[in-house]
């Protein structure tokens, strides 16, 4: 579900097996540092496999959030989410998601924590897109930080 409207979306009460993507308020301009990860180009690689990149102060993005809910009935789910812009990295891991958070869309309530991806995930990143194989018992969330 690409969500457009997303007063009062709540990701605790999400459908089970039905992924939720949409886009946090932006764009914005890093006013420090981020440390985040990215994947090599255009390969299957498994969720957490992935290398540290620094997104410097300054730059300025755009974010999405990927949210698949696996925990009433583990579910698999594979997408591919194509942007205008150019990928710059992933917040695959919940710490990455936890240091992004200053990201986050008011009108969303994102729950009492993250999860991130688990490690029977995998993901391609493009130079415009992303593909996740989701297979999951829990919740999978990523977030992802084009240019704009």
């Amino acid at each position: 579900m690409l969500a457009g409207d997303l007063g009062g979306l709540g990701l605790d009460e999400s459908e089970s097996g039905t992924p939720t993507v949409f886009q946090e308020p932006g764009p914005q301009t890093l006013d420090a540092d981020l440390s985040v990860e990215e994947y090599a180009l255009d390969t299957w690689i498994r969720a957490d496999d992935h290398d540290g990149v620094v997104l410097p102060e300054g730059t300025r993005l755009c974010s999405w959030f990927v949210h698949f809910d696996g925990v009433t009935d583990p579910e698999s789910a594979a997408m591919r989410i194509i942007f205008d812009d150019p990928v710059l990295a992933l917040a695959p891991r919940r710490s990455d998601l936890q240091n992004s958070d200053m990201f986050e869309h008011p009108e969303v309530d994102y729950g009492d924590r993250y999860d991130g991806l688990g490690d029977t995930d995998w993901i391609r990143q493009g130079t415009h897109s992303v593909e996740l194989d989701l297979s999951t018992s829990s919740r999978d969330q990523l977030r992802i930080f084009t240019a704009c």
